[in-house]
């Protein structure tokens, strides 16, 4: 038996510090776009909570913004810069992560039992899942 180490793309350690730069980019611009909003409807700044309520009822409100407003809530020229390098990286990346694979014959053969063991597993789990529960529901077609 072979032992299969595959590591999925998103969660190799070089692309937990791209999505890591990435979540900071999106905490600022929501800030910005929740501390704008608030300002608008005179709430008190400072209180931004991440809830649902914020990617619910913002994307109304963020189409109401002036133009001067809707100005600070987009990413600056800097933060469009990283975040253009942080998606260059992350091609770079899946192109070296394809060429390692292309390389050897037998990585592919490797991913090609890992790929199908997996559809074997979770057909199991799919197919447990309709059976236990979803054919007892009312309306389920059958």
């Amino acid at each position: 038996s072979v032992q299969i180490d595959f590591i999925a793309p998103g969660e190799h350690p070089y692309m937990k510090a791209v999505q890591s730069c990435m979540r900071v980019l999106e905490e600022r611009l929501r800030f910005r776009i929740q501390e704008t909003v608030d300002n608008q409807q005179g709430k008190s700044v400072g209180s931004f909570k991440r809830s649902l309520t914020f990617s619910t009822q913002l994307p109304g409100q963020i189409s109401r913004l002036d133009k001067r407003s809707f100005s600070r809530v987009i990413w600056s020229n800097k933060e469009q810069e990283q975040i253009t390098r942080l998606c260059s990286r992350v091609m770079e990346f899946q192109a070296e992560f394809v060429e390692v694979f292309r390389a050897e014959e037998m990585s592919l053969k490797l991913l090609h039992v890992f790929v199908t063991r997996m559809e074997r597993k979770f057909r199991g789990v799919y197919q447990a899942c309709v059976k236990d529960m979803l054919q007892i529901q009312p309306g389920f077609a059958r």
